[in-house]
């Protein structure tokens, strides 16, 4: 088969379908053809066939962002695609025109919210080509709060809990929101924006579907497998979740106390690992007296487990 017919094949069934098979077999198979051809020179008609393809990979990006977990990588998946297929163009005018027409794409599929989930090396490329020294923090932020929306865990009104597939999900999306929020405090060890992502996580919620899930009835009617899964990664995104709250609290611990609810200042610390536990326990009775912080040591010092009795009476009764 001609390189030309090789990709108006795949160009037709991204127009008549929708499916996964031509991201991944047919496109690997292009790729392998067009690596076999490096160093040829192409025909103007195959360089327009494969900007035809291109573009046709880019529109499907856009294909039901706001359905399942599978769809929104699927979006990113037909993202990545069309960026590597660029390679294969023309250098100079040829690919940067055709990467000015994917960064369209790309600002779109940040509102969409599939832009964090983009391989990183493709998100780092078409990310650095919007920033400017008069947007940086702006887009940061964007980008950081179009992650938040993602993070949290997708519950469905038929099962009542996730599915493997959501719950990793959200953890891509967790992971993108750490990496983005440390970068951004290397770069401009501003603390300010804080108070307004780390209470977006929903940890508190997350805490609660980690801890009670192995006891749901869910739990014992999906195969081993899929609860393993599900716990894994739940217990993944909470350890990621629970260090940005400790990156928080230790930089301004009277910041976390003003902006969080008692519930949720005792549902994170209840899942929290020992040593911090006790650690943060010690170090907020330091403080100026507050409300918030007596509650959570008369909380816990009603607990199940003696050593937090011991330690929640103990600091109790010096706190005043």
């Amino acid at each position: 088969m001609d390189l030309i017919a090789r990709i108006s094949k795949i160009r037709k069934r991204i127009s008549n379908s929708s499916g996964d098979r031509y991201l991944y077999k047919y496109f690997d198979e292009l790729v392998e053809e067009l690596e076999r051809q490096k160093g040829i020179e192409h025909s103007s008609e195959e360089y327009d066939e494969l900007r035809e393809l291109i573009e046709a990979y880019a529109r499907d990006s856009c294909y039901n962002t706001y359905g399942s977990a599978n769809w929104v990588r699927y979006s990113a998946r037909c993202f990545y695609c069309a960026d590597y297929l660029v390679r294969y163009l023309p250098q100079g005018q040829s690919q940067n025109s055709m990467e000015h027409f994917l960064n369209l794409y790309f600002v779109d599929l940040i509102d969409r919210k599939v832009a964090p989930i983009i391989s990183k090396e493709v998100f780092d490329k078409y990310f650095t080509r919007n920033i400017t020294p008069d947007n940086q923090k702006d887009f940061y932020n964007k980008i950081i709060k179009c992650s938040l929306s993602g993070c949290g865990i997708r519950w469905s009104n038929r099962r009542g809990y996730p599915n493997s597939s959501e719950i990793t999900l959200s953890l891509s999306y967790t992971q993108v929101v750490d990496s983005f929020i440390r970068e951004y405090l290397r770069i401009y060890s501003d603390y300010s924006l804080l108070k307004e992502w780390i209470p977006d996580l929903g940890t508190r919620r997350l805490a609660d579907f980690w801890y009670n899930f192995p006891d749901s009835r869910y739990y014992d009617i999906i195969s081993s497998w899929e609860a393993d899964k599900i716990e894994e990664t739940s217990d993944k995104m909470l350890d990621i979740q629970l260090g940005l709250y400790g990156l928080w609290y230790w930089h301004n611990p009277q910041e976390v106390i003003e902006c969080l609810s008692l519930d949720d200042l005792i549902e994170i610390l209840e899942v929290t690992e020992d040593d911090e536990f006790e650690k943060v326990l010690r170090h907020a009775a330091t403080l100026p007296f507050n409300e918030k912080v007596k509650g959570i040591l008369e909380h816990f010092a009603d607990d199940d487990e003696m050593w937090i009795v011991r330690l929640s009476q103990e600091v109790l009764s010096k706190y005043n």
